[in-house]
C-alpha cells in the first residue's frame, strides 16, 4: 500500500532534485520562499518541502556575511540562561558591539578623510560629508537588512514608522490575528522555550531594540566629531546622557510584561535626539574648521577603546549573572561569553580591516602626503600604521588566538572518542568527535577570550600612568614584554599537538607532516630568526610588503586579508551564483533560526515562516509520513509542537542535530521539553523514529527523550540516509509505532 510522504530537507538548502532523486515539479506558486515539489516513483507519492530559499534564495542574503558579528551576539542570548538579568547584560553587550563598529567606521570616514584632505580648502566639508555618509550607511544597513522580515512584509513607509516612531500609535501591528495579539508581550525572552508559540510570531521587542541600536550607533558619530572640535564637551555630555538612557531602556525591557507606552515613547525620543545631535555637530564643523596637524582627531581611537571596554564589562556581567543564576556546569557558564567575544572580535577585525585598507590606500595613491611608515632601517613596518598603534594590532592578534584556540580545542576533542563502525567514514567520524563536544570547545574559546581581555585591560588601563585608558599601550613599546604573542605561541603548540593526535587516527603520514610544518612555523615566529626576518611577501593590488615571520604580520595576513578575501569572494560570487549562496547559507540555517530578540541587526529569522508554511502544507497535503533531515528535523519538530498543528501518522527524522548540537549548545531553550511534547501527541504508542550514524558530524547522536532511536549501519557522513535499507525500515517502524516508555531526565 502506498503512503503519502513529505520530505523536509536539511542544511545548505538541498535542491528538490537531490531530495527526491528525480526531476521534481512544483505547482505551488503561493510562496516564493517555501514550496512543495512533487515526484511519483515506485508507486508511492513522495513530495518535498523546500525551505532553502529562505536563507539563500535572494541575492541580498549574500550580504548577510557583513552581519555575522550581530548574528553571534544574538546567538549568545539563546545560549544563556533565560533569567532576565542575564539577558539584559547580553542585550547591552550587543548594543555596545554595534557602537564599536560605528565608532570604528568614524575612524575611517572622519579621521582618515580629514588626514587625506588636510591640505585642501574644503577639508571641513569632506569631513562633514564623511560623518553624514557613515550615518547614512548605518541607517541603510538597519533599514534594508535588519528590517527585512519574512513574518510580515513591510512597506518603506512602515519601515520608516518603525524606525522613527512617526505616526505610530502602538507597537502592536494592526495585521495580527486575535490569537497572535494574545501571544505578544513586552519581552518574550525570559523563560522562552522552543515549544512556546510566542517564539514563532512577531514580537514588538524587535522594533524597540532596533531603535536602541540605531540611536546609540548614531550617537557615536557626533561624539567622534566633537572630540576634535573646540568646546565639544557640551555635545559630548548630551550624547553621553542620551546613550545612558538608551542603555537603561535596554535593561528595562524585561521590567514589565506589558506593552509600556512610556517606554515606547522614550525609545522614539532617543532616535530623534541622536539625529539632532548629529546635525548640530555637522553644523558646528562646517561653521568652524577642523583642527590641524597630522592626527587631528587623536582621541577618536580612545573612544573606540572605551566603548570596547564597556562591551567587555557587560560581557563580564553576563558571565557573573549566568553563574549566580544557578548554572553550575562550567561549559554552560562560558557558552554566552564565547559567542559574545567572537562577535566583538569578528566585528573589530572587520573594522580594523576597513581602517587599514583606507590607510594603506592613502599611502599607495597619495604617497607625497602620506608616506609609508618605516622603521629606523627604512623598512616598511605595518605595526607603525595609525590603526595598528591604536589597538588594531591587539585586535588582529587576539582574533588569530581565537582561531587557533578553536582549532586546538576541536583537535583535542577529535583525538578522543570512538571512530565508529562505518566503513570508509573515519574522517566523518573524526569530525563527529569534535562536534559532539561543541559546548566544551566554545566554552574553552570563551576562557581564552577572558584571558586576552584581562591582558588588554592591564596593558591599556592599569600599567599606564594616570587614570585614563590608552589604546596605544595595547601594543607594548619595543623592548617591553608583550604577553599576547606568548599566549599565541602556547595556543599554537597545543593546536599542533592536538591536530597530530587527531589526524594520526586516520592518517599517520599526514599527521607527521602537520606536526613538522606547525613546529617549524612556531619556532620561526617565536625565536625571530634573523634570516627569516628578511623574507618579504608583496600582497597584490596595494603592493603591501609583509614579513610572515613576524607575529603581527602573520596575523594581518591570516585575519585581515584572509577574512576580507573570504567575505568579498562569497558576496561577489553569491550575487551571481545561487549554488555559492547555498553553501554560505549553511551559516544562516542555524544562526538565523532563532528570533532576533537579543540583537536586532542579525539576519532575519526564517524559522517562523518555515514553521507556519510547513504546518499549512501538512494540513493541505494530508501527509501520512513526515520525514525530515538535519535542520529540517528541527523545523518539523517545532512545527508539530504548535497548538492545532496537524499530526501525521508517522514521523521519521534522520541526521538530526537536536541531540548532538541543540541540546548541548542551547541548553536553556527546552529542547528536551520540545521533543517530549511532540512525542506525547501520539499517546501511549509513539510513531516517531530517529535514524542516526556514528560518523555523522551533525546528526551522530540519539535524540533525547524518545525511544525510537535507530543507528544506521549503511553509508557514512551526513547525507544519503534515504538510500539505505535502515531508512525504509524506519518508515515501516514509524507507521507501526512502538510503546512509549518513561525516560529518566525527560519531561513526562
Amino acid at each position: 500500500m502506498a503512503h503519502s510522504e513529505l520530505r523536509v530537507h536539511g542544511m545548505s538548502g538541498t535542491p528538490p532534485r537531490d531530495l527526491l532523486y528525480s526531476d521534481p515539479v512544483s505547482y505551488d506558486r503561493s510562496d516564493p520562499f517555501a514550496r512543495i515539489y512533487e515526484s511519483n516513483r515506485d508507486g508511492k507519492e513522495v513530495k518535498a518541502f523546500h525551505w532553502g530559499s529562505l536563507t539563500s534564495g535572494s541575492r541580498i542574503t549574500a550580504l548577510w556575511l557583513l552581519l555575522s558579528p550581530f548574528m553571534l551576539a544574538n546567538l549568545a542570548g539563546w545560549m544563556a540562561s533565560t533569567r532576565p538579568t542575564v539577558q539584559a547584560f547580553i542585550r547591552v553587550t550587543g548594543l555596545f558591539i554595534t557602537a564599536v563598529l560605528v565608532a570604528q567606521g568614524s575612524v575611517v570616514l572622519i579621521s582618515h578623510v580629514n588626514q587625506i584632505a588636510a591640505t585642501t580648502d574644503y577639508q571641513a566639508g569632506l569631513v562633514a560629508g564623511g560623518a553624514f555618509l557613515l550615518a547614512l550607511l548605518f541607517l541603510v544597513i538597519v533599514w534594508r537588512l535588519s528590517t527585512q522580515s519574512l513574518l510580515e512584509p513591510q512597506s518603506s513607509k512602515e519601515k520608516f514608522r518603525l524606525l522613527f516612531g512617526i505616526g505610530e500609535a502602538s507597537l502592536v501591528s494592526p495585521r495580527l490575528t486575535d490569537e497572535e495579539r494574545v501571544l505578544q508581550v513586552r519581552d518574550p525572552a525570559p523563560g522562552a522555550t522552543l515549544d512556546n508559540p510566542a517564539m514563532w510570531c512577531r514580537q514588538p521587542v524587535l522594533d524597540r531594540l532596533r531603535r536602541h541600536h540605531l540611536a546609540l550607533g548614531i550617537l557615536m558619530i557626533p561624539i567622534a566629531l566633537e572630540l576634535g572640535l573646540e568646546g565639544g564637551w557640551v555635545i559630548i555630555t548630551a550624547a553621553a546622557l542620551v546613550a545612558a538612557i538608551v542603555v537603561a531602556d535596554t535593561v528595562a525591557i524585561a521590567a514589565s510584561n506589558r506593552l509600556g507606552e512610556t517606554i515606547r515613547r522614550t525609545s522614539v525620543l532617543n532616535v530623534h535626539l541622536a539625529w539632532l545631535l548629529l546635525f548640530v555637530s555637522i553644523g558646528r564643523l562646517i561653521a568652524g574648521s577642523p583642527p590641524g596637524g597630522r592626527d587631528p582627531w587623536p582621541h577618536i581611537h580612545e573612544m573606540v577603546f572605551y566603548v570596547a571596554i564597556l562591551a567587555g564589562a557587560a560581557t563580564t556581567g553576563a558571565l557573573v549573572s549566568q553563574r549566580m543564576s544557578g548554572v553550575r556546569n562550567w561549559q554552560q557558564v562560558f557558552l554566552p561569553m564565547s559567542a559574545l567575544s567572537l562577535a566583538a572580535t569578528v566585528g573589530g577585525a572587520l573594522g580594523v580591516a576597513a581602517a587599514l585598507f583606507v590607510e594603506l590606500a592613502s599611502y599607495r595613491f597619495l604617497a607625497n602626503d602620506n608616506p609609508f611608515p618605516t622603521d629606523s632601517d627604512g623598512v616598511f613596518d605595518i605595526s607603525l600604521t595609525s590603526i595598528m598603534t591604536n589597538g588594531g594590532a591587539w585586535t588582529v592578534e587576539s582574533m588569530l588566538c581565537f582561531v587557533m584556540a578553536f582549532a586546538a580545542f576541536a583537535a583535542w576533542a577529535a583525538s578522543r572518542g570512538p571512530l565508529g563502525s562505518d566503513q570508509g567514514g573515519e574522517s566523518w567520524a573524526l569530525l563527529r568527535c569534535a562536534t559532539s563536544k561543541a559546548s566544551q570547545i566554545l566554552a574553552g574559546v570563551g576562557i581564552v577570550a577572558a584571558g586576552l581581555a584581562v591582558v588588554a585591560i592591564v596593558n591599556g588601563c592599569v600599567l599606564p600612568a594616570g587614570w585614563s585608558c590608552v589604546p596605544t599601550e595595547l601594543q607594548p613599546a619595543e623592548g617591553n614584554f608583550d604577553l599576547v604573542p606568548w599566549i599565541a605561541g602556547v595556543i599554537a603548540l597545543g593546536m599542533v599537538i592536538g591536530l597530530f593526535l587527531a589526524v594520526r587516527r586516520v592518517s599517520l603520514p599526514i599527521a607527521v607532516l602537520i606536526a613538522v610544518v606547525g613546529l617549524v612555523v612556531i619556532v620561526a615566529v617565536r625565536l625571530e630568526i634573523a634570516w627569516l626576518e628578511d623574507i618579504t611577501w608583496i600582497l597584490p593590488i596595494i603592493d603591501l610588503p609583509v614579513h610572515p615571520a613576524r607575529f603581527l604580520d602573520l596575523a594581518v595576513v591570516v585575519i585581515i586579508f584572509g577574512i576580507t578575501f573570504f567575505i568579498l569572494r562569497s558576496i561577489i560570487g553569491g550575487f551571481g551564483d545561487p549554488e555559492k549562496r547555498r553553501k554560505v547559507g549553511m551559516l544562516w540555517d542555524t544562526g538565523s533560526f532563532w528570533p532576533r530578540w537579543f540583537h536586532p541587526l542579525a539576519p532575519p529569522s526564517y524559522s517562523p515562516h518555515a514553521v507556519r508554511t510547513l504546518n499549512r502544507a501538512l494540513r493541505v497535503e494530508g501527509t501520512e509520513i513526515l520525514t525530515a533531515h538535519s535542520q529540517g528535523s528541527v523545523i518539523s519538530t517545532v512545527a508539530l509542537s504548535q497548538p492545532g498543528a496537524p499530526l501525521p501518522r508517522a514521523f521519521v527524522t534522520y541526521g538530526s542535530p537536536l541531540g548532538i548540537l541543540y541540546d548541548k549548545v542551547f541548553p536553556f531553550t527546552g529542547v528536551r521539553g520540545l521533543v517530549a511534547r511532540v512525542d506525547r501527541r501520539w499517546g501511549d504508542v509513539s510513531h516517531w523514529v530517529n535514524l542516526w550514524r556514528d560518523s555523522d558530524p551533525l546528526g551522530g547522536a540519539e535524540i533525547p527523550c524518545i525511544g525510537g532511536n535507530i543507528q544506521a549501519r549503511g553509508g557514512s557522513g551526513h547525507s544519503h540516509y534515504e538510500l539505505t535499507d535502515e531508512f525504509f525500515a524506519a518508515r515501516s517502524e514509524a507507521m507501526t509505532g512502538h510503546v512509549r516508555t518513561s525516560i529518566p531526565g525527560c519531561p513526562q
